[in-house]
């Protein structure tokens, strides 16, 4: 007969249990063909625990205007608004991102700097993106916060 083991109203085994079988001490037993482990029992019924809300899908990129207006905004102030703008209107290169590149090998340079300068968008696996993130100390979720705040702009 198929069997719940339950302990502190939580269900934390299903076995399959026969004639004479007896729960972990503790424990009790609780036939059911449906409860699975981790379901709830309470007053004779199993329910299931509720569903984890699981965090936003991380965007694979955002445009070059989302990303230089979220770093521009009071979560990350990484750079000006001015910066942001100008950024977005010329191709400048804000401060922050002068330093992050002065900080890449010479062979590495110049490509960081036609990116940040023409890209369209911002892919957020990039290397360029990856090492942005890990000199500012952000951990990958946190780079991936910045793309889902990007996103909502």
């Amino acid at each position: 007969m198929r069997t719940t083991v339950i302990s502190g109203g939580v269900v934390t085994n299903v076995v399959l249990a026969g004639d004479g079988w007896v729960p972990p001490e503790g424990a009790a037993a609780v036939a059911s063909e449906t409860a699975n482990i981790g379901d709830f029992y309470a007053d004779g019924e199993f329910t299931p625990p509720p569903v984890p809300e699981l965090p936003p899908t991380t965007p694979s990129e955002v445009s070059r205007r989302q990303f230089f207006q979220a770093l521009a905004m009071p979560d990350y102030q990484l750079i000006t608004e001015a910066e942001a703008l100008a950024a977005v209107q010329t191709g400048a290169i804000p401060a922050a991102f002068e330093a992050f590149i002065e900080m890449l090998p010479i062979g590495q340079q110049f490509g960081a700097r036609m990116l940040l300068a023409g890209a369209a968008t911002f892919e957020f696996e990039h290397p360029i993106s990856i090492t942005f993130g890990d000199v500012q100390g952000w951990t990958d979720e946190q780079r991936a916060g910045l793309w889902c705040f990007a996103d909502t702009l």
